[in-house]
């Protein structure tokens, strides 16, 4: 009777047991690929937030810029090739803003003048050519590296036109890659995830390997 019994037990709990593995692997499934997703969408929300703040933080120095290059100062240092003045009124604005590695400006020839005291030629820099040779009026530069001082910076640049409206030089910031990398290393994915940025060329601009940063190109 015992032996009866204990069978149909089996029979009843076999069944039961096997269900409720099932059911326990489905939720856990579930729940894995629930934690996946809402993963991957706060990484990509962190990643947006983060894009954001970039271009805001860019934005407003295409505005300084471009004000800048309207500037009797500008305009007339260009006109007359008289550029101590300006170069010394520019020299306080670059060391009120810790992310501005220098401004300067260059002639049509490529000459340029700076805040930090040096001098060379950009003509065959390509914010340049956009500028002179196509007739943009602002040019953000992918990252590369400072001919002045040889740091990793980008360069915002803007035409100075005369009355005319015909373009006379540049005017234009090096802008260090300190707070793109900043901005970047505060995204925090998981335990072991990290952010990152590239330009538009695919060159690692922000990284917290030091042996990737400008280096490495997707």
């Amino acid at each position: 009777m015992k032996t009866i019994r204990s069978k149909m037990l089996l029979l009843i709990l076999v069944p039961i047991v096997v269900i409720l593995v099932a059911v326990a692997l489905i939720f856990q499934t579930q729940i894995k690929n629930s934690t996946v997703t809402l993963t991957e969408d706060m990484s990509l929300e962190l990643a947006q937030k983060a894009s954001d703040a970039v271009a805001e933080w860019i934005e407003s120095i295409k505005k300084e810029v471009t004000l800048m290059a309207d500037t009797d100062a500008v305009v007339n240092a260009l006109k007359t090739g008289n550029w101590q003045d300006v170069i010394e009124d520019l020299k306080s604005k670059a060391a009120e803003r810790s992310y501005i590695e220098m401004f300067f400006i260059a002639y049509p020839d490529g000459t340029y003048y700076s805040t930090t005291g040096s001098t060379g030629n950009v003509a065959d820099r390509k914010y340049f050519m956009d500028i002179m040779q196509k007739g943009k009026s602002i040019v953000v530069s992918d990252a590369l590296v400072s001919k002045a001082t040889g740091a990793n910076v980008f360069v915002v640049a803007a035409a100075v036109k005369d009355e005319t409206g015909k373009t006379i030089g540049i005017c234009a910031a090096t802008v260090t890659l300190d707070t793109i990398s900043e901005i970047a290393a505060g995204i925090k994915i998981g335990k072991t995830g990290y952010g990152w940025a590239a330009d538009s060329t695919g060159l690692i601009i922000a990284h917290p390997d030091p042996n990737v940063l400008m280096k490495f190109n997707l």
